[in-house]
């Protein structure tokens, strides 16, 4: 468990200058799960997806931003993994807690939720910055997906 859990911190680390350690703990089919009402919430299946979410970020924060992350835990069957830290953004930075619920099958990340502490803020933030022929027109959805993340495991 603690090596995931210093992986997931090193992935964090190198983000977003060099993301290659992010990727290489995704599953294909790795869904992120962007809270809010903004341009960029909403559900992102595949890697693809999940990618072109990362460039949307830092294309709208001209590449400044990062994540500095606070503290992992994990669940006991190790598989869940809680990430609470500092986002930060912007010219003049838009700094704010969020935590990201990770979630592990066979060694790789295959859902993440995104929920950061005040969501109005965010929402404001997200919408301020994303171009109107950038932002999203619909969200996809996953037929008998859950809305919300799992409960860990006891």
């Amino acid at each position: 468990m603690g090596d995931r859990a210093d992986a997931v911190r090193e992935a964090y680390a190198t983000f977003p200058a060099d993301p290659e350690p992010v990727w290489e703990l995704c599953a294909d089919d790795v869904v992120l799960h962007i809270a809010g009402d903004h341009p960029l919430s909403g559900d992102y299946v595949g890697l693809d997806a999940a990618r072109g979410y990362v460039t949307a970020v830092i294309d709208a924060t001209h590449g400044r931003g990062g994540f500095s992350v606070t503290s992992v835990f994990t669940d006991d069957a190790g598989e869940l993994l809680l990430v609470e830290g500092t986002a930060f953004h912007g010219e003049e930075p838009f700094v704010r807690t969020v935590v990201h619920l990770l979630r592990f099958a066979d060694d790789r990340l295959v859902e993440l939720w995104e929920n950061p502490f005040d969501q109005r803020a965010e929402d404001r933030f997200w919408s301020a910055r994303i171009p109107p022929q950038r932002r999203r027109t619909s969200s996809v959805r996953i037929p008998g997906q859950q809305s919300r993340p799992p409960a860990p495991a006891h």
